[in-house]
């Protein structure tokens, strides 16, 4: 009987070690699973930075494009002034046009208003053949400026 009774409790130490032992790889299991749920969040917060990442990339790639737009539309103010000059030069459209006498009547009223003097009609046409290809650059270099420049990228679907 005490042979019984020994192996009993063999039996049932080796039984509450299988308990204590299933106990254990249950509490593994599940620190396992928190780890893979950590993990794939860690991921997803990963994924989010690089789609971030990409997304200021883009932008910033747009914004210097938009800069390098500006700095050809400026060139090209300056080579359609020079345009304008040459072509008042050959074909004198405003004289043309002063002598109607709506156009005239018109040319007289704004400059009555905005210069101050009716007769600067007949004056003001030098004012604009004098602006010159290095005045065009001075300006556009005093306020189109980087830090005067207001740059918005409109991206489909970014705003949330």
């Amino acid at each position: 009987m005490a042979e019984i009774q020994e192996q009993v409790k063999v039996q049932q130490n080796e039984i509450e070690g299988l308990r204590k032992g299933t106990q254990e790889l249950l509490t593994l299991r599940s620190e396992i699973g928190k780890i893979r749920d950590e993990k794939e969040k860690l991921n997803r917060q990963l994924q989010a930075a690089q789609s971030d990442a990409q997304r200021a990339q883009a932008q910033a790639s747009q914004a210097r494009q938009a800069e390098q737009a500006r700095g050809q539309q400026v060139a090209s103010l300056q080579t359609d002034v020079e345009t304008m000059r040459k072509s008042m030069d050959q074909n004198p459209q405003l004289i043309i046009q002063q002598q109607q006498a709506l156009n005239k009547a018109e040319a007289l009223q704004s400059a009555s208003l905005f210069l101050g003097d009716p007769e600067a009609v007949n004056t003001n046409w030098r004012r604009f053949l004098a602006v010159t290809g290095a005045d065009i650059k001075r300006v556009a270099s005093t306020y189109f400026r980087p830090e005067n420049a207001l740059t918005i990228l409109i991206t489909p679907g970014a705003a949330q």
